[in-house]
């Protein structure tokens, strides 16, 4: 959907329209499931994570001063709300390891592969600062950029950059994690 028709979108959402609440849902979802499984690496959670951050961007979407920014401040309140669901659980310094994979029939590894990968990631995960991880975590897995990342987390751009080059030396010098991405991602 290009970005004329998402602000229409959003423009008619402020305004109770429930067909385009329904369409900004539908073009969102996936990236805020995908940014919350990440986090969770859990389905059901992620599900009932996901499911909240929609039930409250309808209730507060009316409330929305910028409309431009309306990715970021979805991002946010998804954010906020897995802070939420930790806090509630007494979890947010324990990270679960345990999570469902999607794999194809044509790759018997796969799964294999993406289990170490996701138990080095998440010791990597632990040498960085909290604020590190999650901007590392915005950046490359949820694929925002340096001014999205900024607007979500209320830091400026050169705190962002900052602790992202900071956040991707500490990856850069483990050479068992680099050794798994393969040589094709960073050669």
């Amino acid at each position: 959907m290009d970005d004329d028709k998402i602000r229409r979108l959003i423009q008619k959402a402020i305004n109770n329209d429930n067909s385009s609440i329904e369409s900004l849902i539908h073009e969102f979802h996936l990236k805020i499931f995908r940014m919350v499984y990440y986090r969770t690496r859990s389905k059901i959670d992620s599900d009932d994570i996901t499911q909240d951050v929609f039930i409250k961007m309808m209730k507060n979407i009316k409330n929305l001063r910028q409309p431009e920014k309306f990715s970021q401040w979805l991002y946010k309140i998804a954010i906020n709300t897995i802070r939420d669901f930790y806090r509630k659980k007494f979890l947010y310094s324990i990270i679960s390891l345990s999570y469902d994979i999607h794999t194809s029939d044509d790759d018997p590894d796969a799964p294999i592969i993406a289990k170490e990968f996701w138990i080095y990631f998440e010791k990597m995960k632990k040498k960085l600062s909290k604020m590190e991880a999650e901007i590392f975590m915005l950046r490359f897995m949820d694929d925002l950029t340096i001014k999205e990342i900024s607007e979500v987390l209320s830091k400026s751009e050169s705190t962002i950059k900052t602790l992202l080059y900071r956040g991707i030396k500490k990856f850069q010098q483990n050479h068992e994690f680099i050794k798994l991405l393969g040589d094709g991602i960073h050669g």
